[in-house]
């Protein structure tokens, strides 16, 4: 067989994708009806219930990466948002502060360059940038050994 009739075929989903969703839905309605610890309040149930949802829906790849991870972000925020307050047991939390609370523990100040790197290679790859940069690069150099070595370096550092 050539390679001109090779037939590359999709694989096949099996039926535990398929309930991987509605399994995942039903951890985070079940989640906060359990019996949970005496000092664990309403929003701490609720985003134990998102991460269920994730831990459920991340690995089994039920809907896409991209729309599983817009949907695992925007969960414990509408879930928070709806909780009750600590200091007032009257009052809903609401979506200002239920916005920055999930992401609190991340306040790192090397995070956002990290992501923001991490999302132009993504955008690189995807669009085939980084080979056409590596590529001139390499073809700027020459074909000796030496400079083959050193035109790799600089694909790096870029």
């Amino acid at each position: 067989m050539s390679a001109s009739t090779l037939v590359i075929q999709p694989v096949q989903s099996s039926g535990w994708k398929f309930w991987s969703l509605p399994l995942a839905i039903g951890v985070l309605v079940t989640i906060p009806a359990l019996p949970m610890p005496a000092g664990l309040p309403v929003a701490g149930r609720r985003v134990l219930a998102a991460f269920g949802f994730a831990v459920v829906v991340w690995p089994t790849e039920a809907p896409d990466y991209a729309v599983s991870a817009v949907v695992i972000a925007a969960l414990p925020v509408f879930l928070l948002g709806m909780a009750y307050d600590l200091t007032r047991p009257i009052a809903l939390i609401s979506t200002g502060p239920a916005r920055t609370l999930p992401v609190s523990g991340l306040g790192n100040t090397v995070l956002t360059p990290m992501l923001a790197a991490l999302f132009l290679a993504t955008a690189m790859t995807s669009t085939g940038l980084d080979r056409r940069i590596a590529l001139r690069i390499l073809s700027l150099g020459g074909v000796r050994t030496s400079r083959v070595v050193i035109g790799s370096i600089l694909v790096t550092i870029v």
